[in-house]
């Protein structure tokens, strides 16, 4: 996913996060075999990685969140759980 216009964000070691990070950021969560990350978007806004979009469970956002984790301090996780992706539920909920 293309990150927004914000290009920067603090990691653990306090370097930037480049859109070269995010990219890699991406390219994890797209190989991880325990996230279905193809709803997830990856942007940087101030400084945090933003994560958006939607997951099968609220398990898959906290493992996606802790993926991105290894990369930088800065998460904000505004995943949603989707319906669509299982039975029961109603609409997408916060995870």
């Amino acid at each position: 996913m293309t990150p927004t216009n914000e290009q920067s964000a603090t990691s653990p070691a306090g370097a930037a996060v480049d859109i070269g990070d995010v990219d890699e950021i991406r390219e994890a969560l797209d190989a991880s075999d325990k996230i279905d990350a193809s709803r997830i978007e990856v942007s940087v806004d101030g400084t945090s990685v933003v994560l958006r979009g939607s997951v099968a469970d609220s398990t898959h956002g906290h493992l996606a969140e802790l993926l991105v984790g290894r990369y930088t301090s800065g998460v904000r996780n505004e995943l949603r759980v989707d319906a669509g992706f299982r039975e029961g539920a109603d609409e997408p909920q916060p995870v």
